[in-house]
């Protein structure tokens, strides 16, 4: 599993009935609480860029995006998972020496979730932390990926 903490920058409501979030990986000095900012700058570190955006239905509201709240800061997990329960495909890698870049798209399944999931999304992660790369490159492009949002505290 590979976990990087991110922070709501915005949420958006369209009138074709979908929400939309907007997130990004936190920065230091990002919270005003000390210790949250401790432990942000160990994730900074690590996950300096990126971008997540997801979109769901608003009359099917996944259980993860009934916690999204603007300003708010999340855990966001990624596992390997088999392709038939997967929502989300690894569609690029693209490695230097110091830094390993992803980009995860939510894939359509054949058969649907029964419980409301979120519809559409997009993950691009800049990883340092050369631990974190392992999942990744041993996956490969095409791998499917299990997303997991958890709001911290």
């Amino acid at each position: 599993m590979v976990r990087c903490k991110v922070r709501c920058l915005n949420t958006t409501q369209t009138w074709e009935g979908f929400a939309h979030a907007e997130l990004r990986p936190v920065k230091t000095g990002a919270s005003p609480d000390a210790a949250e900012d401790a432990e942000n700058r160990r994730f900074w570190k690590w996950t300096p860029s990126g971008e997540v955006s997801l979109r769901w239905k608003r009359d099917a509201v996944p259980d993860d995006a009934k916690k999204i709240d603007v300003g708010a800061f999340y855990y966001l997990d990624l596992e390997t998972a088999q392709v038939d329960v997967a929502r989300w495909n690894l569609a690029r890698i693209e490695q230097t020496d110091s830094r390993l870049e992803v980009e995860l798209h939510m894939s359509y399944l054949e058969k649907q979730p029964e419980a409301p999931s979120f519809t559409g999304g997009t993950i691009k992660l800049g990883i340092d932390n050369k631990d974190a790369w392992a999942p990744f490159l041993s996956a490969g492009i095409g791998s499917a990926w299990m997303l997991t949002l958890t709001r911290c505290g």
